[in-house]
Order: C-alpha cells, then sequence, then structure tokens
C-alpha cells in the first residue's frame, strides 16, 4: 500500500500506467540492475529485472530517511 500512494504522489503524467513505466521514462532507456534515480525526493534502485521488464524496485523516501538519520544521531549521543 505504502509503495502505491508512492507512485500515485509520483504520477504526474499520463505517459505510463506502471511503476515501471514512470521509471523507464524518467531514465530515458530500461535501466539495468543496480540503477538508481532520485526523482522528487525518493531514491528507486532497479533490483530485479527480466529482459525488458522491471520485477523488483527499492524506494528510498529521502526526506523521511533524512530526518530518521538525525533523530537516530540525537539520540545515539545521549546514550553514554
Amino acid at each position: 500500500m505504502i509503495l502505491m500512494n508512492c507512485f500515485l504522489i509520483l504520477c504526474k503524467d499520463e505517459q505510463y500506467d506502471t511503476l515501471a513505466g514512470y521509471i523507464i521514462l524518467k531514465f530515458g532507456r530500461i535501466p539495468s540492475v543496480k540503477d538508481k534515480i532520485i526523482l522528487d525526493n525518493y531514491e528507486l534502485s532497479v533490483l530485479k529485472k527480466h529482459k525488458s521488464t522491471i520485477l523488483l524496485v527499492h524506494l528510498i523516501d529521502l526526506l523521511y530517511t533524512d530526518k530518521d538519520a538525525v533523530e537516530e544521531e540525537n539520540n545515539s549521543s545521549d546514550v553514554l
């Protein structure tokens, strides 16, 4: 469900119907495994594909991740 919500946030065009279509459009090509791209504060990494089909993508919300990293750093400095 989270991925679908993120995809709906990213959807701003009608040139694609799927997350894979969006990724291919933004890369301008069919990406390879381990290719990464940053789009609208999200990092998308292709983890698995078969021929021209993207099967698995890792999505990181960079705003959420940065906030958590700062919070974790602050909490770890409090512990002696």
